[in-house]
């Protein structure tokens, strides 16, 4: 397995992050305490990004480095 590195600054941590908002309802436990449970997830936007540069690289840049 290879690192996929950044094509900006060569750093080795690109990672992948999606935003997303979760919907959760609350309930009651037996005990009487309250649980959320998570009903719903919707993602709204997913990109790769340095943390050591903050260049967000599109997925066609990161696969020019497969060669």
């Amino acid at each position: 397995m290879k690192d996929v590195l950044c094509p900006e600054c060569g750093g080795p941590n690109v990672r992948h992050l999606t935003e997303a908002s979760i919907l959760r309802y609350p309930s009651f436990k037996k005990d009487g305490s309250l649980e959320l449970r998570d009903c719903d997830t919707l993602e709204y936007d997913a990109f790769f990004e340095c943390p050591d540069c903050g260049h967000r690289p599109n997925k066609a840049e990161l696969l020019l480095q497969v060669s």
